[in-house]
Formats: C-alpha cells, structure tokens, sequence
C-alpha cells in the first residue's frame, strides 16, 4: 500500500535551545539562539546571495579546501589525516583551520562528515563497535542507542559534525558486498534499530550531538542478485513497505539527513528519482532536513555532467557529494539557475533543509566557542570498550555444539585460522580506510584485544597458537579455527562464491586429522557456504565482524557468558539457493532467521536426520533465549577441479554453485546455447549475447570459457568480458547450468580478437595552434606539504612551459596535476577518434614509485592508475598511456572520460604521484597520441631510443615497426576495415631484447635519454573503481 504520514514539526517535537536568553537588537536574528528555527532559516535565506546558496550545497572533500572557498560541507577521510599523528587533537585543529579560512560573510558554519558506521572508525584508539550485521544478532535495540551515544561522544571530542550512518537496508541477498552494513533481513527489526540509533547519536533534545545521515535511500539491499548500486526490481508498494518504513521511524526521531542510493529501482536511478525523493520521502514522509547524494552518484545518470547535476538537484537532491568537483558543479548550477534549467526555488528549498539542520545541531553557536574536551571521556575508554565488548558477546551465534564448548579453562587449546590473531580482520572495512587497512597498517588500530589475546587472559592452561600443524596432537583437548573474511567494502565485496577460502580449508584438513574437537569461529560479514564442513567440526560460532573487543568472543567460549545472539539474517545452505530467490523464504535454508543455540540448552546430539530450520523470532527490545534448531539438509556444492589446460589472458574465476554433476533429483541438463553474436569490441573488453539455452527446471548461469579457461559467470544472456590484453585473439563459447548444478553441452565457438594500440603523436604546440585548447600544469601546495591542488582559471598559468618541469620534494610524498584543457577549444568539434592518449616523460628518484592516474575532475569513476618504479636516479623514462573508449563501471552509464571533457568544455587530469618517504620527480615533452593505420600491437611491450626527427616530421623507432604520417580520411576507412596482422614470436623476443640493451646503455645528457614505454599488462595496470 501507499501511505501518507503526518510528522510533527521537529521544532516544536524538542526543546528549542540550551542557550541563555541574548537580547535580540544584539543579533541578527538568523544568529539568535532564542528565535524560532524557521524565523532564523527565513532571515539568513533573504541575505544569501546565489553564490552562498549554491555553495552551501557543496560536500566535497576536507583536503581541497583552498580550491573553492565559501563550500557548506567537507567530507572527512581517514587515509588522509592532517599532518601529525590521527588523534582527536590534530583533526579538531585542522577542521579549526578550514573554519578560519572558509568562514563565509553569513557565518554560516561548516559541516565536517564521515562515514562513522561502527563508531569513530578514522581515528585510531577509537572504540570499534560490531559492525551491523552482528548489532541485528543482538536483538537488543536499548544497546544499539547506547552505542550510538559513545559514536557521538567520540565525534565530538574528534570535531566532526556529521556521519552518513545508520544504514537502514534491508538486505534480501548476502552476496551484496555492503551485507555487514545492514542490521539484517527484517523490516521491522531495522525500523526499532533506526529509532534507537539515530536517538542515541542525535540526543533526545536539540541541539543535537551529531547529524545523523540515514541511507541509502531507497531499495539498495534488495537489488536482483546482490548487486551492489544494481536495480531493484519491485512495484512501489512492495518497495516501500520492505525497504522504505525504517525511513518512517528515521524522520520520527529527527534524522537530520538522508543520503540517496547508488541503486535504481525498475531501472531508474535514485539519483534521477524525483517521484520517490520529493513526491514520497518530502511529500508523503514529510522529511524536512536535507538529503544528499552519494559519492558522485549522479555520474551514473544519463547524458553529460551539466545534465547528471540539473537531473539530480531537480530531482530532489539537495546536498552534491562530489568531492574534488565543487568549483565545477558550483558553474554548472549558477549556469543552469540563470538559464532556468534549475528554479530559484528548488535552490532555496534545498538551502532551507540545510541550514535549518545546522541550525538544529546548534552548529552556529557550537562553533562559536571553543569545545571544552574535558566534558567528554576520551576515545577508546574503558566504560565505551565493555559496551563494545558486549555488544561482541551478544551478537556471537552459536550455531552448531555438539559438546565441544564452552571451553573448559584447564583445556589446552590449539588456536589457529588467519583470524585468531588479527584485528584488522576482525574490524573488516570502514576501518581506518574505506576498505579496511592491509596487514602492513594493522598498527593503525590502536587499543583493543585479538581473540587469541583474550583466551590466553582467561585460561588456566596453556593457549598455544600455530597455522602450520602441530607434532603432538595428543598435548592438545580441543582446537579453536578462527577463520572466514578478509576486509572489503562496497562493490569490492559483491561475491558469487561465499564459501571459505582454500587456506581455511586446509587448516580445517589439518586440524580432522589431530582427533581433536574442533569449534570453527568465523568472522565474516555475512553468512559464509558451510554445509559441507559441518561435519567436520563439533561448533561453529558466527562472530561476523567484532571489531575491537575481540576478548567479548573469548568470554563467551570460556562460558563467562552463554550466548544470547539469534541470527538476523537467514543462512544459506548453498550459493544456488542465493540463485533462486530470497533465502529468509526458504525452508531448507541452513539456518533460519532467529536460529541460536546457548549453553543453557544443552549440548545437540548428531542428528541422524537434521531438523527443520526454526521459524522467524519476534524483535525484543532487550536479548532472551531462542529455540533451538538444527541445520537442515541442502544439495551437495559440486566445484570445478580440472585445471586450465593453458594460461588465461584474463585470470579464471570458480563457478559460484553448481558444476559438472548433477543435483539430487534433476539430472538433465540444460539445452545448448546458440552461438554467440559479437555486440561489441575494444582492446581491453569484448561484448557478445547468444540465444538463452532451455531446461526442464530453469537455467539458473550461464558459464563463458575462454578455450578450457572459465572466464565468466552471469545469469543474462549476454557478457562483458573486461580486463583483456590488447590484440590478443579469443575463443569464446557458452554452457548453462540448472540450479542441480547440470551443465549442458558448448555453444559454437566465437573467434573475436580485441583492438591493437596506435602510435603517432601530437605535441602540445600542435595541439593549441589547433584551437584544440591548451596544456596546463601545475602545482597549487608547496614542498613538502604532500598535497597540490590546481584550478583551471586559477592564477600562476601563464608561464605553463615552466610548470612543465615541476618538480615533487617531498618528505611524505605528493602530487602534481597536468590538465589537458579544452575549455579553449570550445569551437571545435574534437572527437575520441582525435585523441586516443597521452605520451610523456619523467624523470624520478631512485627507489621512488611514479603512479599515474587517467581521468577526468568530472569522472572520478574512470580512473585508470599505472605504475612504475624508479631504479636508478636520473633515469628518464617515457610513458604511454591510452584512453579506452569502452573503459566504463559496469553499470554502462559513466561516460569515457574524453569524451566528458569535450562535452563539458572543461579537462582531463593526469595526476602524478610520487610514493616513498622521499623522492623527487620532473615531467617533461608531454605529447598527445592520435590515430593512424599503423598497428604496433607490441608497442607497450618494447623498448625504443626517443628516434631521430626526420624532415617530413616522421618519428622512426628502434624496433620491428616504424611510426609513419597519419592517412587521408579515405586511408583510415580503408584501412581500419582490414585485420591486421600480429608479429610473431621471434620479433617479440627481438623487442625484449632491444629492451634489455637499452638498459644497459642509459642516456648521460637528459635531453635525448632513452625511452621505455610502460602499458597496459596485467602486471602494471590495475584498475580502481
């Protein structure tokens, strides 16, 4: 059903102000505490120019504040601390700083946000909750408000203002990567969270302690297959009831904010969704603070940037996320205001919600005066640790125990799994970085307890921790596997194969083969695919991902605690259930909704024939005991073992479920496919589709081989193959399975080749004296500041061949940006057939790193980072670096990033880092690369002298293959229809061989060194999404 709410005004729902009584004549009335909100909101919107207003609605990030002054918000990240070390005092310093040089004439302060989602997750000695899919395990809303009351506690004492938390999906499929970040599948379970939450981080009264950020709406945990940002496919009632009430309870407790989805819903984007942003959730919700987008979510809109900007405010949004951005939406919208594309009045609306939110936090005041810290504890006490460490205890699910715990004290234990002493792990992502720190950074995370720290605290034996076996199982009475993910976030953390990785496996095969008990721990952020090993193991607890405390698991494994924890999410018994639908519906998931077992109930005995999976539990205020049940049975998986017969030129992946054998009760396999149709090509990704196969259940996949290589899975008819090697040929078929894991018979083979790489180059004078436009770099920061910003119109450009040989010194490291900027060439009708690349030469530091990154500042999305290290000092080095016309997210709706840049008069950036504690680096004959008939498929793999410039202005290379004056258009068209030939491998070795001689032979004078093109291979290229 449609629904209609009535919400009382927030103004009126809490006390008005804390402050004394000023007399008004003082003040302007919009700074006067003592005045009605909206009379204030009313009186600082007729004094804000468009300027001020448009700025307002500006998030971008913290570390660019020089770029585009008078900016409303800042987004605060963890990977890029302040100087000094990551401690309360330095970041409330530096967001000190930016209000000082950011102050607007209005006064109107700042908004410093982050992504706080399981406590003050970027600042290390921080207390680290669970993560929500362990909070949904507790079932104890009271807990949840507490631990919203440290997060705010903790930010504050920090100086920020804002989290984009609490995330109030309602997850419907665990592959989707951002599962740990919901509180589970019920609806009603999130809706008593989201209350809860949002109360504990705002306070009962205004002010509030910190502006909440309810998200993602709406629809992002219920997209078809778990795909994160995909499409979620319901009619609007069905949507709003599952996905849109926890938003009811949100805008009841006075959410100051609620961020908009990556998600679409039937195929359009929320970005775009003005029936669902102002019709339901402003209209029929009656949400009067301010909603804003995710991270450059309206790049994923139809059309150019100008219209993914006009579409997304239009639509509702009134804060722009665009980090690095703002000085160029801010045009775009002024632009778009003056020429009524975008009304006076969505501007104002927008502004209205948003100083009205700071006016309810009480951010006019706050900043005012200095924040005394010694009314706050400090981060990471003792009183917010033991919450935190209950809050472990209660979300741990005793799945399976057939008398194996709770472990008896004078036990001897044999610890061992990659999790047993790990924090980082533990933790997962959102911690300390977006998607969780590296082994290396594990000092990061200060404070806090590893499992294996926390049993040797309670033990009256002996704990003794090893991964590599042990010789004498005999001086050992049980052994405790912790084991399952490692950290990820977001789309990084999509998976088709939820089982555990070949190391846990094996561990497990090691510890069958001591005799002992073995109690399997796993931290994960979801569900793992474990029906296969249990009975292998004696318990299995479901610790998801504990953060911190990771001594509230050993409390609970001694018994100092039964277990309290039921599970929020339904487990499934295998990957093909994920396949055909919601697993919460399924009565032969592995584990239903609610299951958890305690101590007090006794240990199971062995089932000769497992029970049913227990019906949903209701949602309690506070933690009681749930009924047991037992796993229940489900299909055996059935995984591929045979080997590749020849190296892959993309890496193989696993099949998901399903495989070569047959199901239990269908052992007919799936028809075969037609043989697929090309649909698409460039030199790094092949597209095709085929007629779908049939089968008397349903197919469930389709499998694409490369030859014997398994490439891909997908349940579509149709296939992007990505990250190929430039012309290299490909032989493609296509099998289905049924969900009994049947494969069919091969399709007809598709023989395809990808696009070979062009070599003729344009330098930078040719380029202006073309009306094209004009180079530009430069650096905004100073040596050794470890950051440099650039403006296109921005001062200090006039002399841009000096700032051609810029130079980084720095004693952390730094960038610089070379912007290719076409906003001069406006005129002409420049195409991605003009300008395919970029080619120029740098010159490091010895043992430096030099990263480059492709894109554009309007499509961060589409950056393309290569690498290359320095050996020796002085060495030039020459770069080649190519756009890819069909480089795109997978969603297919960000354009080429060239393509961008020429559309919207504005720039490509390449960005040059160098990465070490000391290194230097100059940049030098930045050239552009263009099109012609020549094919050099091996150019990135050869090594060439710079070559002689002959009169007629050809460029001759050392080699197989000489570069020769680009062809008549009629030339092109003839030739780009022919296939061209590949060497073979005797002049590739010529090639490495060339190299290798080059290297032994550097140039000494720096004007006409050597050059080694460095290119896309799998070794020197990853792609960042």
């Amino acid at each position: 059903m449609r629904f209609r709410i009535a919400v009382v005004s927030l103004s009126s729902l809490f006390a008005v102000s804390i402050f004394p009584t000023r007399a008004k004549a003082q003040v302007e009335l919009y700074l006067d505490p003592t005045a009605e909100i909206e009379d204030r909101v009313e009186d600082l919107l007729g004094r804000m120019s468009l300027r001020d207003k448009i700025g307002q609605m500006m998030l971008d990030a913290e570390n660019t504040f020089e770029l585009a002054p008078n900016i409303g918000s800042y987004l605060v990240g963890a990977s890029d601390p302040p100087e000094g070390e990551n401690t309360p005092s330095v970041w409330r310093e530096r967001f000190n700083a930016l209000e000082a040089f950011n102050q607007q004439p209005s006064g109107i302060p700042i908004v410093f946000g982050t992504d706080v989602v399981h406590g003050n997750n970027i600042i290390s000695g921080a207390t680290i909750f669970p993560h929500n899919i362990g909070l949904g395990a507790t079932k104890n809303a009271t807990l949840i408000k507490e631990i919203g009351q440290i997060t705010a506690e903790e930010m504050i004492t920090s100086g920020l203002d804002q989290t984009f938390a609490p995330t109030l999906a309602v997850v419907r499929d665990v592959r989707w990567g951002r599962t740990y970040e919901s509180y589970g599948e019920d609806t009603d379970l999130i809706r008593s969270y989201a209350k809860a939450f949002i109360t504990g981080l705002q306070g009962e009264t205004q002010p509030f302690k910190v502006i909440a950020t309810a998200k993602h709406w709406v629809g992002d945990g219920g997209t078809t297959g778990g795909v994160d940002a995909g499409d979620t496919a319901l009619d609007l009632d069905t949507l709003l009831e599952i996905h849109g009430t926890p938003y009811i309870d949100a805008i009841e407790a006075g959410v100051g904010s609620i961020m908009v989805s990556f998600s679409s819903v039937n195929g359009l984007n929320m970005h775009m969704h003005q029936e669902l942003i102002e019709g339901v959730l402003k209209g029929e919700m009656g949400f009067d603070g301010f909603v804003l987008s995710d991270w450059e979510g309206y790049i994923r809109l139809p059309g150019n940037y100008s219209d993914q900007i006009i579409t997304t405010v239009n639509a509702g949004v009134d804060v722009i996320m665009g980090p690095y951005h703002s000085y160029f939406i801010m045009s775009i919208l002024t632009k778009a205001v003056n020429g009524g594309q975008v009304t006076q009045s969505r501007i104002d609306d927008a502004v209205r919600r948003i100083v009205r939110t700071k006016m309810r936090a009480g951010l006019f005041e706050k900043k005012a005066e200095p924040l005394d810290v010694d009314n706050f504890k400090p981060l990471g006490s003792p009183e917010h640790r033991a919450v935190a460490r209950q809050a472990v205890r209660e979300s741990l699910v005793l799945l399976q125990n057939y008398g194996a715990l709770p472990l008896q004290k004078n036990a001897r234990v044999l610890l061992a799994g990659k999790s047993a002493n790990n924090i980082r792990n533990q933790c997962g992502g959102w911690t300390m970085s977006w998607q969780g720190i590296s082994e290396e950074e594990r000092h990061l995370i200060v404070g806090g307890t590893t499992v294996q720290a926390g049993l040797e605290a309670l033990t009256q034996e002996t704990v003794t921790f090893s991964r590599g076996g042990v010789d004498d199982p005999s001086a050992f009475d049980v052994a405790v596997l912790v084991v399952g993910e490692t950290p990820y976030a977001e789309f990084e953390g999509d998976s088709q194969d939820l089982s555990l990785d070949a190391g846990d496996r094996a561990e497990i095969e090691a510890l069958k083969a001591t005799g002992l008990p073995i109690v399997l721990v796993l931290i994960s952020g979801r569900p793992m695919i474990i029906t296969d090993l249990l009975d292998d193991v004696d318990a299995v607890v479901a610790a998801w991902l504990p953060g911190t405390e990771g001594d509230g698991i050993a409390q609970v494994l001694y018994g100092d605690f039964d277990f309290s924890g039921t599970l929020s999410v339904s487990w499934p018994a295998s990957m093909n259930q994920l396949e055909s639908g919601f697993v919460g519906s399924n009565p032969n998931a592995l584990f239903g909704y609610g299951h958890g077992l305690t101590y007090a109930d006794g240990p199971q005995q062995r089932p000769a024939e497992p029970s049913a999976a227990p019906t949903k539990a209701p949602v309690v205020e506070n933690p009681t005991e749930s009924p047991i049940a037992s796993p229940t049975e489900s299909p055996t998986e059935v995984t591929l073992t045979e080997a590749p017969t020849k190296a892959p030129t993309k890496a193989p992946i696993t099949l998901p479920g399903g495989g070569t054998g047959g199901g239990p009760t269908d052992d007919e396999a799936p028809s075969k496919p037609k043989t697929p149709t090309l649909t698409d090509s460039s030199f790094q990704t092949i597209s095709f589709e085929w007629e779908p196969a049939t089968d008397n259940v349903g197919v469930v996949n389709y499998l694409i081989y490369d030859g014997d290589d398994l490439m891909e899975t997908t349940s579509e008819a149709s296939v992007v193959v990505a990250n190929l090697q430039p012309g290299t040929q490909h032989s493609f078929t296509v099998s289905a399975t049924d969900e009994a894991g049947n494969e069919g018979p091969r399709s007809g083979e598709l023989l395809v080749s990808t696009t070979v790489l062009v070599d003729t180059f344009v330098d930078q004078d040719e380029f202006a004296s073309d009306g094209w436009g004009e180079w530009r770099v430069s650096h905004g920061g100073t040596a050794g500041d470890g950051y440099s910003y650039v403006l296109l119109d921005a001062p200090g450009f006039e002399d841009t061949a000096a700032a051609m040989h810029y130079t980084v010194d720095s004693g952390d490291w730094g960038f610089s940006n070379i912007y290719l900027d076409f906003s001069e060439g406006q005129s002409v009708n420049l195409t991605t057939n003009d300008v395919i690349g970029i080619r120029f030469k740098a010159q490091g530091q010895a043992g430096s790193r030099f990263t480059v990154k492709l894109g554009t500042p309007l499509a961060q999305w589409n950056w393309i980072y290569y690498q290359f290290p320095f050996e020796t000092a002085e060495e030039w080095t020459q770069l080649v670096l190519l756009f890819d016309r069909d480089f795109q997210p997978s969603d297919g709706n960000v354009s080429y990033a060239l393509e961008d840049a020429i559309e919207n008069s504005t720039s490509i950036v390449w960005e040059t880092d160098v990465v070490n504690t000391t290194g230097w680096l100059t940049i030098d004959d930045v050239e552009f690369i263009t099109p012609t008939s020549t094919v050099r498929p091996h150019l990135l793999n050869e090594s060439s002298d710079e070559g002689e410039d002959n009169s007629d202005g050809n460029q001759t290379a050392t080699g197989n293959q000489t570069a020769t004056d680009a062809p008549s258009e009629e030339e092109n068209e003839d030739t780009s229809s022919e296939n061209p030939e590949t060497p073979d491998d005797e002049s590739e070795e010529d090639n490495q061989d060339d190299t290798d001689e080059n290297q032994d032979n550097p140039s000494n004078d720096g004007s006409s060194a050597r050059s080694i093109f460095v290119g896309i291979t799998p070794a020197v290229v990853s792609v960042v999404w």
